[in-house]
């Protein structure tokens, strides 16, 4: 229950179990799909692993996943035993995903994942999820941002009383306590997207981080990378990352940096809303979302 409170709902979808195995079968279907367009597996092995990914990633797009969900053959509850064992989550969906496949074409099975690494599943379905969620996040703080500019645009020669260790010190305007809310919130926009834009990278490599395992055609191997990179929406790496968490890391302190700078406008209305200072005061009472910052100057 808790962890609903401090999460908006449009992110907290996005990392679901039904959302994470839903990035993984879309990693799986733009994998089988590069690999077919330069012929390093059968078209028709193509067909049946996008069709058997396609019903994992949209559980009402047809009957046959209808009938998946029905077997329990994706149901979370029952992969999460396995993954546990096998210390990844890969081993069981791909063990589930071929299930699936080898009711439409058995051949297909053996194509499946072929070439990639379990890590490359994984980070690199992380790594969607990660990237849909900054977009998301990043239109709040715009909204959010927007929000305490109208403000101080609102609020030239409002006056509120400044303090010092909460004691009252002098007065100052309104729009330039605003403007202290405004310009770290913009800075952390700024680092954020840039490590956004670091995690959104595709891992592929293989086993060995080196693609040997896409076969001794070396073009060819890269051409199935950039084309799996394009599908899923992500860069193409530098070199394979897996075993460098840095991109992961770094989105986390920024992350961290943008709690303590929205901690600190709330922290400041909490203060300037307390009835016996009374300096701002809420509009609209029990509004959501980002929306909740046009606090206004309480009129004296």
């Amino acid at each position: 229950m808790f962890e609903r409170i401090f999460a908006p709902a449009s992110i907290d979808s996005l990392f679901s179990d039904t959302a994470m195995l839903a990035a993984m079968a879309r990693f799986e279907n733009g994998l089988a799909q590069a690999q077919a367009s330069v012929g390093m597996i059968p078209d028709e092995a193509a067909r049946a692993i996008g069709m058997a990914c396609h019903e994992l990633g949209d559980p009402a797009a047809s009957d046959g996943a209808s009938h998946d969900i029905a077997q329990g053959r994706f149901d979370p509850a029952r992969l999460y035993p396995a993954a546990r064992v096998a210390g990844t989550l890969a081993i069981p969906f791909l063990k589930a995903l071929s299930e699936s496949i080898g009711t439409r074409s058995p051949d297909a099975v053996r194509h499946l994942n072929h070439g990639a690494s379990h890590q490359d599943l994984m980070d690199s379905a992380l790594a969607m999820q990660c990237k849909e969620a900054g977009r998301r996040l990043q239109d709040m703080l715009e909204r959010v941002g927007a929000a305490i500019v109208r403000l101080i645009e609102e609020n030239q020669d409002t006056l509120l009383m400044s303090r010092h260790r909460l004691q009252p010190a002098s007065p100052i305007y309104l729009a330039w306590k605003l403007a202290g809310w405004l310009d770290p919130l913009q800075r952390s926009r700024r680092h954020l997207r840039a490590a956004l834009l670091d995690v959104a990278v595709l891992q592929f490599g293989g086993p060995d981080g080196t693609l040997s395992s896409q076969g001794p055609q070396t073009e060819r191997s890269l051409a199935v990378a950039q084309r799996l990179a394009d599908a899923l929406g992500l860069m193409m790496p530098a070199a394979s990352w897996h075993t460098t968490r840095d991109r992961f890391v770094r989105l986390g302190t920024e992350l961290a940096m943008l709690c303590g700078t929205l901690g600190k406008i709330g922290q400041d209305i909490a203060l300037l809303t307390q009835a016996e200072i009374g300096e701002l005061h809420d509009d609209e009472a029990g509004r959501q979302g980002p929306a909740a910052l046009l606090w206004r100057p309480q009129t004296p």
